[in-house]
């Protein structure tokens, strides 16, 4: 199996809502997702629910996580994860970007 290396900074970025997202590059047909995304000071990913699972990773800054009924403080370092069918989003509370890398998947 090879080993894809891939430079993030060379995706264009898109914009999802206030969020800034360079998806990742994944092999044709794989069953997952994943995407860096930057939120700025004060901004929030939008609310959302989806049939995927989903890991954040976080990598800079702190926030605010909602997943379903529960609501966390969290920062560089947490790792969150995020069930199928869970209404969800992040904010970032700090006084700096909230970088962090997300992973989707379709569970079986």
């Amino acid at each position: 199996m090879a080993t894809i290396f891939e430079q993030v900074s060379s995706n264009p970025a898109l914009r999802v809502r206030e969020a800034d997202l360079r998806r990742l590059t994944l092999p044709d047909g794989a069953p997952a997702g994943a995407g860096w995304y930057s939120l700025a000071c004060g901004t929030t990913t939008p609310v959302e629910t989806h049939t995927v699972a989903e890991v954040w990773a976080l990598l800079s800054g702190r926030g605010h996580a909602q997943v379903g009924e529960h609501t966390h403080d969290v920062e560089a370092g947490d790792v969150v994860v995020v069930p199928s069918g869970a209404v969800h989003a992040l904010t970032n509370t700090g006084e700096e970007r909230l970088d962090f890398v997300s992973v989707w998947w379709h569970p079986r």
